[in-house]
């Protein structure tokens, strides 16, 4: 009885915008790693990133206003790389 009490608060909100920003500080984020590595998306790459955050946009919701405009964007950016 007592888990089923503590256990929301360890559960956040699914938040489009919140991870937008966070994708977007990943992308472009040029501080060194602790191996001295400028690329900070070395798990997942940039176009991957790119395209979640253009899916994010399409769908729209959680926080996160439905932008087609902003979602095509996105996909320009990984028709250029």
């Amino acid at each position: 009885m007592y888990l089923i009490a503590v256990l929301p608060q360890f559960f956040r909100e699914k938040s489009y915008k919140e991870s937008v920003e966070l994708y977007q500080r990943a992308i472009f984020t040029q501080d060194p790693d602790d191996h001295g590595e400028f690329d900070a998306t070395m798990a997942d790459p940039n176009y991957l990133l790119l395209a979640k955050q253009a899916d994010m946009y399409r769908e729209g919701g959680f926080g996160l206003e439905k932008d087609p405009n902003r979602a095509g964007k996105a996909v320009l950016i990984l028709l250029m790389e």
